[in-house]
Protein backbone atom coordinates (compact mmCIF):
# COMPACT_ATOMS: atom_id res chain seq x y z
CA UNK A 1 0.00 0.00 0.00
CA UNK A 2 1.58 3.30 -0.81
CA UNK A 3 0.76 6.51 1.00
CA UNK A 4 -2.71 7.11 1.31
CA UNK A 5 -4.52 10.05 3.36
CA UNK A 6 -7.34 8.69 5.39
CA UNK A 7 -10.97 10.47 3.38
CA UNK A 8 -13.99 10.52 5.01
CA UNK A 9 -15.08 7.76 2.99
CA UNK A 10 -12.78 5.30 4.25
CA UNK A 11 -13.43 6.09 8.40
CA UNK A 12 -17.79 6.22 7.17
CA UNK A 13 -16.96 2.29 5.65
CA UNK A 14 -15.12 1.60 8.87
CA UNK A 15 -17.82 3.16 11.08
CA UNK A 16 -20.14 1.09 8.85
CA UNK A 17 -18.67 -2.14 9.62
CA UNK A 18 -17.93 -2.57 5.49
CA UNK A 19 -13.83 -2.27 5.77
CA UNK A 20 -12.22 -3.28 9.42
CA UNK A 21 -10.89 -0.97 11.64
CA UNK A 22 -7.43 -2.04 12.32
CA UNK A 23 -6.75 -0.81 8.45
CA UNK A 24 -7.39 2.87 9.72
CA UNK A 25 -4.39 2.30 11.90
CA UNK A 26 -2.29 0.74 9.42
CA UNK A 27 -2.80 3.47 7.21
CA UNK A 28 -2.22 6.26 9.71
CA UNK A 29 0.78 4.96 10.50
CA UNK A 30 2.08 4.36 6.88
CA UNK A 31 1.54 7.98 6.46
CA UNK A 32 3.00 9.51 9.79
CA UNK A 33 6.14 7.23 9.10
CA UNK A 34 5.93 8.81 5.24
CA UNK A 35 6.12 12.42 7.06
CA UNK A 36 8.40 12.20 9.96
CA UNK A 37 11.55 10.46 10.58
CA UNK A 38 11.61 10.99 13.94
CA UNK A 39 8.11 9.22 14.54
CA UNK A 40 9.39 6.63 12.11
CA UNK A 41 12.34 6.10 14.20
CA UNK A 42 10.55 5.70 17.32
CA UNK A 43 8.15 3.00 15.51
CA UNK A 44 10.86 1.54 15.01
CA UNK A 45 12.81 1.05 18.21
CA UNK A 46 9.19 0.71 20.00
CA UNK A 47 8.57 -2.39 17.26
CA UNK A 48 12.05 -3.78 18.27
CA UNK A 49 11.76 -3.47 22.15
CA UNK A 50 7.92 -4.57 22.16
CA UNK A 51 7.26 -8.28 22.01
CA UNK A 52 5.22 -10.28 19.98
CA UNK A 53 2.84 -11.09 22.71
CA UNK A 54 1.89 -7.34 23.20
CA UNK A 55 0.82 -7.06 19.35
CA UNK A 56 -2.55 -6.12 20.79
CA UNK A 57 -1.85 -2.98 22.94
CA UNK A 58 -0.90 -1.70 19.21
CA UNK A 59 -4.92 -0.66 18.89
CA UNK A 60 -4.88 1.11 22.21
CA UNK A 61 -1.28 2.92 21.54
CA UNK A 62 -2.73 3.94 17.67
CA UNK A 63 -6.51 4.84 18.63
CA UNK A 64 -5.93 8.58 18.64
CA UNK A 65 -3.56 8.05 15.51
CA UNK A 66 -5.40 9.97 12.89
CA UNK A 67 -6.55 13.13 15.57
CA UNK A 68 -2.40 12.65 15.92
CA UNK A 69 -1.52 13.08 12.07
CA UNK A 70 -4.38 15.63 11.30
CA UNK A 71 -2.40 17.61 13.99
CA UNK A 72 1.06 17.40 13.28
CA UNK A 73 0.95 16.60 9.21
CA UNK A 74 0.15 20.40 8.36
CA UNK A 75 3.42 21.66 10.43
CA UNK A 76 5.57 18.86 9.17
CA UNK A 77 4.66 19.58 5.41
CA UNK A 78 5.07 23.55 6.00
CA UNK A 79 8.61 22.60 7.65
CA UNK A 80 9.59 20.52 4.82
CA UNK A 81 8.60 23.21 2.39
CA UNK A 82 10.46 26.17 4.26
CA UNK A 83 13.53 23.62 4.65
CA UNK A 84 13.29 23.59 0.83
CA UNK A 85 12.75 26.97 0.29
CA UNK A 86 15.85 28.09 2.72
CA UNK A 87 18.32 25.41 1.02
CA UNK A 88 17.38 26.69 -2.55
CA UNK A 89 18.24 30.33 -1.05
CA UNK A 90 21.39 28.83 0.65
CA UNK A 91 22.82 27.21 -2.30
CA UNK A 92 22.13 29.93 -4.91
CA UNK A 93 24.74 32.46 -2.86
CA UNK A 94 28.32 32.60 -3.14
CA UNK A 95 30.22 30.18 -1.61
CA UNK A 96 31.73 32.53 0.76
CA UNK A 97 28.27 34.36 1.81
CA UNK A 98 26.91 30.39 2.21
CA UNK A 99 29.77 29.15 4.51
CA UNK A 100 29.02 32.80 6.90
CA UNK A 101 25.25 31.85 6.75
CA UNK A 102 26.25 28.39 7.58
CA UNK A 103 28.43 29.85 10.50
CA UNK A 104 26.27 32.00 12.18
CA UNK A 105 23.03 29.44 12.16
CA UNK A 106 25.28 26.89 13.73
CA UNK A 107 26.23 29.63 16.33
CA UNK A 108 22.09 30.81 16.95
CA UNK A 109 20.42 31.22 20.00
CA UNK A 110 18.01 27.87 20.17
CA UNK A 111 14.61 28.53 19.06
CA UNK A 112 11.70 29.62 20.96
CA UNK A 113 8.15 27.68 21.57
CA UNK A 114 7.30 28.80 17.91
CA UNK A 115 10.29 27.00 16.52
CA UNK A 116 12.28 30.30 15.16
CA UNK A 117 15.24 31.37 16.95
CA UNK A 118 15.54 34.50 18.91
CA UNK A 119 16.11 37.53 16.72
CA UNK A 120 15.77 36.04 13.43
Amino acid sequence: MGDIHLTRELLWAVARGELPANLITQMGVQHLMSLCPTCRRELAAFQKEHSATAAADYDRVFRLLPALIDEQAPRLEREQRGAARDLEDLLALPREKRAAKIHLARSAPLPTSRGVPRGW
